[in-house]
This record gives C-alpha cells, sequence and structure tokens, in this order.
C-alpha cells in the first residue's frame, strides 16, 4: 500500500517501505549479509512453533523489527544458532518492563520513523516479550 491509502474501514495506513527497504539493505551491508538470513531464520522458526502449536502467529513486520532493532555485533557469531541465541535474549530482556520513557531508548520500527511499541500497534511488549521466552525455550537455549 502508498502511504496515506485508506482502508475499507475508514482508516488510513502510512508506511515507509521506501525507508524500510534503504535501512534494512545498510543494515544488511553492515553485518555482512547476515541481516536478512537472520530475519528469514526467525520468520521460519516462528512458522515452525505456530504449526505445532507451540506459540500464537506473530506478525512478519514484528519479526524483521526484533532482529532490525538487534546490535550489529550479534550477527558477527560463530553461528545462526548463537546469532538467534544473542537476538532472542536482547528481545526478551529489553522486552521485560514497560516502555522506556527515553526516546532514544525505544525500539523503532524497521523503518525507523516509528517507534516499534505504541497504543496504534497490533502488538505488544508482552507479546514479543512472551514470543521471545517461547522461543528460547523451543531453540533449547540454556
Amino acid at each position: 500500500m502508498k502511504p496515506g491509502t485508506v482502508q475499507s474501514d475508514g482508516g488510513t495506513i502510512v508506511n515507509y517501505s521506501k525507508l524500510q527497504l534503504a535501512l534494512g539493505r545498510q543494515k544488511n551491508t553492515d553485518t555482512n549479509g547476515a541481516y536478512k538470513k537472520a530475519v528469514r531464520i526467525l520468520k521460519r522458526l516462528e512458522n515452525k512453533m505456530t504449526a505445532e502449536g507451540v506459540h500464537v502467529a506473530m506478525p512478519s513486520y514484528l519479526l524483521e523489527c526484533l532482529i532490525y532493532n538487534c546490535p550489529n555485533e550479534y550477527f558477527n557469531r560463530s553461528s545462526w544458532r548463537a546469532v538467534m541465541r544473542g537476538c532472542l535474549a536482547d528481545s526478551h530482556n529489553k522486552t521485560m518492563g514497560p516502555e522506556p520513557t527515553e526516546e532514544s531508548q525505544r525500539w523503532l520500527e524497521a523503518n525507523s520513523a516509528k517507534f516499534l511499541f505504541g497504543p496504534a500497534q497490533k502488538w505488544t511488549r508482552a507479546s514479543v516479550h512472551a514470543f521471545a521466552s517461547a522461543a528460547w525455550d523451543y531453540m533449547d537455549f540454556e
């Protein structure tokens, strides 16, 4: 959809697909190609968990945003399992409490134009925390 597209319910959707694409490409470059692979791994993990009834389905865009917010150094780890361990731990730990009041501490969507958590979102910090916890257990991390 284009920014400002009117939905059938009368609301509008504002998205920033060009920013998302450009920033995703930059993050992928900054992580030597690991960012996009990590996003695909997390999406496959979530699909498998959903199919097996381990956890409810999570929006694909949200999963991309979780990986986008992970520090770049996590993507330099020795294995994909280690990359996912770091990313899931980061998602779990940083969603334990309420949304930070300091804007610089808040997570952004993968377009860096909007905060990831807020009243207009379809997801919550609690739902991300529960997903990260379930994924951690599913991956049998200790």
